[in-house]
């Protein structure tokens, strides 16, 4: 998939969220995402090559200072994935390049990042996505109508909750 045929996936994405936003409003259900509400911003995520190599070119056109502090993070948020991956030789394969068909990513990862460490994505600053137009499909996803305190990692399992 080209970078072109992402960018118009982005506006598709971005319509279908507008009018998710638009129906919870008419049916009274308040969207809990509001800027500076960072709480899926500690998740472990997969995104396509296409749309690194968009996050790539957003960063060589930042400020060399910007720039350099957000390739920091990057790298410590990659060492410690890979530190994390290599605990279980289940998922140490997570470390090497892998193809399509390396099979489902265990959602226990997914836990044991977000639970065992507060992995700020590296983009994030002050509470706030600083690659904001350039983020990956995955993020633009995140429309969260349940109240906000249930996305923290603090949020128990007897936390009760619609989820409309």
């Amino acid at each position: 998939m080209s970078q072109a045929t992402f960018k118009h996936f982005h506006k598709v994405l971005k319509d279908l969220s507008t009018q998710v936003i638009h129906e919870c409003a008419e049916n009274g259900e308040p969207i809990s995402c509001k800027k500076g509400c960072s709480y899926c911003c500690y998740l472990l995520v997969e995104i396509p090559w296409e749309e690194a190599e968009i996050l790539a070119k957003w960063l060589l056109k930042q400020p060399p200072a910007k720039r350099t502090d957000i390739m920091k993070k990057i790298k410590r948020n990659a060492q410690e994935a890979k530190r994390l991956f290599r605990k279980n030789d289940k998922t140490a394969y997570l470390t090497e390049p892998v193809d399509q068909d390396a099979g489902d990513f265990p959602d226990q990862l997914c836990d044991d990042y977000f639970y065992d460490k507060s992995r700020p994505c590296p983009l994030l600053k002050d509470g706030c996505c600083s690659a904001y137009e350039a983020r990956p499909t995955v993020c633009q996803l995140h429309v969260v109508s349940s109240p906000a305190k249930l996305c923290t990692r603090q949020a128990g399992e007897s936390d009760e909750y619609h989820i409309p």
